[in-house]
């Protein structure tokens, strides 16, 4: 955990191939600030009557998911679980899912956003108090009025104006006016440089 934490890695997963009592590893993997992701296979895809019972030895490694989970639950320790077969489920999918969150989390954190004009008046179903942001998230906002953006945009060179726009047809098939493109463009590219 020192070393991921060294690293500056963005979520530890546990791969449980054999059984590893819990506590080797909870009082390091609840003490980290950095997100925890159990991965539970186990080789054979089932356990039914026609199995042999020496198969559990080379699936015991469930025993020790179990064992952590219940730790760091009682730690109080966040975390979260994937299981299922590796080649019989989309386990792989799902533990690749929360690794882009854990990452897209991370980004945030110091992350400076750009508030044009004001919240709409009295509607707060999508708005977020500056200080939530800060706070829980790490998000600075900064805050420009209207004016500020029309004077971007009336600064936008006709050079960069008719590059932008060529590079659009390039990317993207679409059907818009000229002057709809080109209000548009002059807008994005205003925006980037504020």
């Amino acid at each position: 955990v020192k070393v991921f934490e060294e690293t500056d890695v963005d979520l530890i997963v546990t791969l449980h191939l054999a059984y590893s009592p819990s506590l080797e590893s909870v009082r390091s993997l609840s003490a980290t600030s950095i997100p925890l992701l159990i991965l539970d296979t186990t080789m054979d895809y089932a356990f039914g009557k026609d199995v042999d019972a020496s198969r559990i030895m080379h699936n015991h490694g469930i025993h020790g998911v179990q064992d952590l989970a219940c730790m760091l639950r009682r730690q109080e320790a966040p975390y979260r679980i994937v299981a299922g077969h590796v080649s019989e489920s989309d386990v792989l999918h799902r533990a690749a899912e929360i690794a882009r969150a854990a990452r897209s989390a991370r980004s945030l954190d110091g992350m400076r956003t750009l508030r044009i004009g004001n919240a709409f008046e009295g509607m707060g179903d999508f708005s977020v108090e500056d200080r939530v942001l800060r706070d829980r998230l790490g998000i600075t906002v900064d805050q420009v009025e209207m004016a500020e953006l029309i004077r971007y945009a009336n600064a936008v060179s006709d050079a960069d104006l008719r590059a932008e726009m060529a590079a659009d047809l390039e990317r993207f098939d679409g059907q818009i006016s000229q002057k709809a493109h080109e209000r548009s463009v002059r807008v994005g590219l205003a925006t980037r440089a504020l």
